[in-house]
């Protein structure tokens, strides 16, 4: 599951091809994640909080793909 394993959260990543990607715990708020491709086109980022990195991944994932910026 990709909200759980961070092996097949990391698959997003490199599904995804983004050239730019970090992660980090935040004290007390969980893990946050940021993902930007500017490759191919449009922009798309996202940025999210988790629980655990897994979650901040595939929610970070979800937002970059719904959003596509000029």
């Amino acid at each position: 599951d990709y909200s759980t394993s961070i092996e097949a959260a990391w698959e997003i990543v490199e599904k995804f091809d983004y050239h730019q990607c970090s992660g980090g715990s935040a004290s007390g708020e969980g893990w946050r994640w940021y993902l930007e491709n500017t490759e191919g086109g449009p922009t798309e980022y996202g940025e999210a909080l988790g629980e655990t990195a897994p979650v901040a991944i595939c929610r970070a994932a979800m937002k970059a793909v719904a959003t596509k910026l000029p």
